[in-house]
């Protein structure tokens, strides 16, 4: 087939043939296999004997393409309506599910279009306090969190509080843009149910990200919501901030089921 044997994770595995007779395994090998407009990344188990085949696709990858091809067949007769987020900005629409109970349908948008837009006047700051905001910003653009905006709507002042600790934490404030944001109250699962989950396996492995909230990406029409005011200039979140709900981050020309 062409495909060099240094792509092969090595890996045994023992294999009973049709004939009874054992082969041990060479290792496996993710390939991509394209049936039926369908094109799906498959896990080979790789061995060396004479056959009629080079490869036999067997039961759990014809039933993954079988729900792959259910999948397809209802996005195709998914009936879409097309709405317009901004009547402002009409290049700015999705298509939802046609069949949508109103409700759902009118509550797309986390920001209201009616609400008018709050810029809240500046505060200012002791020199010390500056002085740690300018830091911070500093940080926020080396690192590119943070990109420089102009002619905001929404504009939030910073606040400066002490932790335990003794050092400072920079933060925004969103009240005003987190009024006119619904709250999606989504039940978190209980400590003793996600311990109780993981009996009877024997690694258990999680992921503790560093401000695991800038991890998240802002979608570009939102980011300029994030605004907020300093002595150096006017800036906003290319990531999710902290102390801010979650905006609607719908991309243009997106479907939404």
């Amino acid at each position: 087939m062409g495909i060099d044997r240094s792509n092969i994770v090595r890996r045994t595995t023992t294999l009973i043939g049709f004939n009874g007779d054992m082969t041990i395994t060479l290792g496996e090998i993710t390939l991509p296999v394209f049936a039926k407009g369908i094109n799906k990344q498959t896990k080979f188990n790789v061995i060396d004997c004479q056959s009629a085949y080079n490869a036999i696709l067997g039961r759990p990858w014809i039933h993954d393409m079988k729900a792959s091809q259910d999948a397809v067949q209802s996005y195709n007769d998914l009936q879409l309506e097309e709405i317009i987020l901004d009547p402002k900005h009409p290049d700015r629409k999705v298509f939802v599910g046609a069949t949508l109970p109103p409700d759902i349908k009118n509550s797309i948008l986390n920001v209201d279009p009616s609400f008018k837009p709050i810029k809240q006047k500046h505060r200012k700051f002791a020199p010390e306090r500056n002085k740690v905001i300018n830091d911070e910003v500093d940080n926020l653009l080396k690192t590119g969190k943070i990109r420089e905006v102009k002619y905001p709507d929404w504009l939030a002042n910073v606040v400066v509080v002490q932790k335990k600790n003794g050092k400072w934490r920079v933060c925004i404030d969103f009240t005003d843009l987190n009024k006119d944001c619904p709250k999606d109250p989504f039940p978190l699962p209980h400590i003793d149910a996600m311990v109780d989950a993981s009996a009877g396996h024997e690694l258990l492995t999680f992921m503790d990200a560093y401000s695991g909230y800038n991890q998240i990406l802002m979608h570009m029409d939102d980011q300029k919501k994030t605004a907020f005011m300093t002595d150096k200039g006017i800036y906003c979140y290319k990531v999710m901030p902290f102390g801010l709900t979650i905006l609607c981050c719908i991309p243009k020309q997106s479907t939404l089921r």
